[in-house]
């Protein structure tokens, strides 16, 4: 069963992101938090198996919130930006959704995500 933080300061994206994780059965928890500061103290205290970030966010920026976070998180970026892409990738994140993304393009990093927290528990 998976726990799942949404990192964006936008209602629409957060509210986007928990559309296309309801239909998800593995899915047991989703938390949202609206900027880094929120998003950290969630990781903490939830330990998210998996977390879905934008970058450009009051407060700390994804890229910077990424560097704090629990290492055993997978990352998924999900921003309107193109040029963090290298950086978000040396940050070990598992994908970087362009803004708007399609259903099946965030299922498909979903499904990328879930195979690494198999890799790294076998």
């Amino acid at each position: 069963m998976l726990k799942v933080l949404i990192v964006d300061d936008e209602v629409l994206a957060r509210e986007t992101i928990k559309l296309l994780l309801s239909s998800l059965t593995d899915v047991t928890h989703v938390y949202e938090a609206q900027n880094g500061e929120q998003a950290l103290a969630l990781a903490n205290q939830h330990q998210p198996n998996i977390i879905v970030l934008d970058i450009e966010m009051p407060v700390m920026s994804g890229i910077e919130l990424a560097k704090h976070l629990p290492k055993n998180s997978v990352l998924i970026f999900a921003t309107a930006y193109n040029q963090y892409a290298v950086e978000a990738f040396n940050l070990n994140s598992v994908d970087y959704l362009l803004k708007p993304f399609d259903d099946d393009r965030f299922y498909v990093a979903f499904e990328r995500a879930k195979m690494r927290l198999r890799d790294s528990c076998s």
